[in-house]
């Protein structure tokens, strides 16, 4: 099975009911690194349900390789994607700040 392949099962896993399909999903998804992100920031839209959440854990434990990512998601149409975007950056820290800051040209966000 193609690469592309399994990261679209994991994808629709993360809407699974029982929890443990899902944290199995989430994992896998942090593993697969890259090519999971675009699947993954397109979750952060939903409302309802599992999969944002768990998206949000996925983008999360792959640390500071998705903030680029999720900078340019600060750009994206819906609200969702944008609000889980900022949370997710807040959750990874001073680098993900100083990329945003970057980006927006504004001064440099101190604790």
């Amino acid at each position: 099975m193609p690469a592309n392949a399994n990261v679209e099962v994991l994808i629709l896993a993360l809407r699974d009911r029982r929890e443990g399909v899902r944290q199995h999903a989430v994992h896998k998804l942090i593993e697969a690194g890259p090519e999971a992100i675009p699947n993954l920031i397109e979750l952060l839209r939903e409302k309802q349900g599992y999969a944002a959440d768990c998206a949000s854990s996925a983008l999360i434990g792959m640390g500071k390789l998705v903030i680029p990512h999720l900078v340019q998601a600060m750009q994206h149409t819906d609200r969702n994607v944008r609000w889980n975007a900022a949370s997710i950056l807040s959750a990874l820290g001073q680098e993900a700040r100083t990329a945003v800051d970057s980006a927006t040209h504004l001064p440099a966000i101190r604790d």
